[in-house]
């Protein structure tokens, strides 16, 4: 199989941010200004902040074409997609403008989605977690004929029609469950408590990295902290005779932990908090997370979990971690957010309805995962 370099069939330019401290640069401004987190799919269709023409002309930022290829090489390394409008963006991306008639452009769209595993190893041996644009050039595409292209991507729309078909069920299931929260519990019906009366949220332990061994006993931390999950991508353990050191900060199956550093998932639109279940334990609670020790006799978890998800819950902690760099709240900060708290036995009946709308979403899952695993599996034999 021939290879070509990537810097060999595209053009590749990163892009820059105009300075903050000039309001000119982004007040009315028209121009789509793309960061990492605007990249959630395979086509970028529009962006949370837009620069000025003045801005674009006074700064290292460059306008891209729609159907440039835009690659995250800063910080979230690997992430890919298409611009569906001209567009500029910071410079933690790379846009990537295709000039050989050889290759197809959403071939090497997949071609470079499959490189995430590989370049993030690459990213991790230097100190900012990037990779420079000479790495980049260097990334060797397969070279297959054209129809050969076409039809491999062909497969990969397939599969990729398929995932968003199960992710928009998936996704009307979330908000039927909002939805019947609001008819349920809307209204003034019902008395308004501080969470910190009927739950608090614990922080986790300092635990020490010169502790971390393989294998062990895994930590939660603020990584692990996804939307309604736990995910174990990256995991740091320690010594099985932590639990009943730090019993503490044991988490049992059914906890609901919060992040309370980075705790909202820009991409997802959503704060990362998860609810444990039977794969995840045992574990250990990791600081900056926080556990909701909660009031059995006043609270239901599951009408607890499901405010977390609401988007005025998520406004909240927006306001009150800032717009840092590196946003953090507090546990008092999330027991003073007043919540409706209905009669016990009327959290129980919503409790049910979630649980029934939980299955199903489980169903999608399954086949989500599935859809992923061939994914890959195909990137594999295409790609390597």
């Amino acid at each position: 199989m021939k290879h070509v370099l990537l810097g060999d069939i595209c053009d590749i330019q990163s892009g820059g941010t105009p300075s903050r401290s000039c309001q000119d640069y982004w007040k009315d401004g028209d121009i789509p200004w793309v960061k990492i987190s605007d990249i959630s799919g395979k086509y970028i269709k529009a962006t949370e902040e837009k620069i000025s023409q003045h801005g674009l002309d006074n700064s290292s930022a460059k306008l891209f074409p729609a159907g440039t290829i835009l690659y995250t090489i800063f910080a979230t390394l690997g992430t890919v997609g298409i611009l569906d409008v001209d567009a500029a963006t910071n410079q933690a991306i790379a846009g990537l403008q295709l000039k050989d008639k050889r290759v197809v452009r959403d071939f090497l769209y997949y071609y470079l989605e499959s490189c995430k595993s590989k370049v993030n190893a690459i990213g991790r041996g230097v100190a900012q977690n990037n990779i420079n644009m000479k790495i980049l050039r260097a990334f060797e595409v397969p070279l297959y004929n054209v129809d050969k292209q076409k039809e491999i991507v062909k497969k990969f729309n397939v599969i990729e029609n398929l995932l968003c078909q199960y992710e928009h069920k998936y996704n009307i299931l979330e908000q039927l469950v909002k939805s019947r929260f609001v008819e349920m519990f809307g209204g003034n019906k019902y008395p308004i408590q501080k969470i910190g009366t009927v739950a608090k949220l614990q922080g986790g332990y300092a635990f020490k990295s010169k502790d971390y061994i393989d294998g062990g006993i895994p930590l939660v931390q603020i990584t692990n902290v996804s939307k309604s999950t736990l995910i174990w991508e990256e995991k740091n353990c320690v010594p099985t005779e932590y639990l009943e050191k730090y019993d503490d900060f044991c988490l049992n199956v059914g906890d609901i932990v919060m992040a309370m550093t980075r705790p909202v998932i820009k991409s997802l639109d959503a704060v990362k908090v998860a609810i444990l279940n039977a794969n995840d334990t045992p574990c250990l609670l990791n600081q900056r997370v926080g556990r909701f020790i909660i009031d059995a006799d006043q609270l239901n978890p599951i009408y607890l979990m499901t405010i977390c998800q609401m988007d005025e819950f998520k406004q909240y902690v927006e306001l009150m971690s800032g717009n840092s760099l590196q946003p953090n709240i507090s546990s008092k900060q999330v027991e003073d957010y007043e919540i409706i708290l209905p009669p016990l036995n009327i959290q129980k009946q919503f409790a049910d309805f979630v649980a029934l709308t939980d299955k199903s979403k489980l169903s999608i899952q399954q086949s989500i995962e599935t859809l992923q695993t061939l994914k890959a599996k195909l990137m594999q034999d295409y790609f390597g």
